[in-house]
């Protein structure tokens, strides 16, 4: 999840999670589907928020600057939330 749509998504943790799955996969995510991420997105906030090295190398990955003002161990865990659903069946082609 880019940090823009984190931004745009607001704070609420659900609604982040509708956010970014209907973003990455094209339909709305069903309520287990937003569950197992907001799940997903905290045990990772809690893994980066207490180890912020971890954090920061998954986050200098890529060339889009870090904005100022979003806690870096939450767009850390958002991101392995979003990774997650670019890992799924239906956002991925295969032939």
């Amino acid at each position: 999840m880019c940090s823009s749509d984190l931004v745009a998504a607001g704070p609420d943790p659900a609604t982040r999670a509708r956010h970014l799955f209907h973003r990455a996969v094209g339909r709305a995510a069903g309520e287990r589907e937003v569950a197992v991420l907001v799940e997903l997105a905290a045990a990772e906030g809690a893994r980066f928020a207490a180890d912020r090295a971890a954090a920061d190398a998954l986050l200098s990955v890529g060339k889009a600057p870090l904005p100022e003002g979003i806690d870096r161990a939450e767009l850390a865990a958002w991101t392995s939330a979003a990774r997650a659903v670019l890992n799924l069946q239906e956002t991925t082609t295969r032939n």
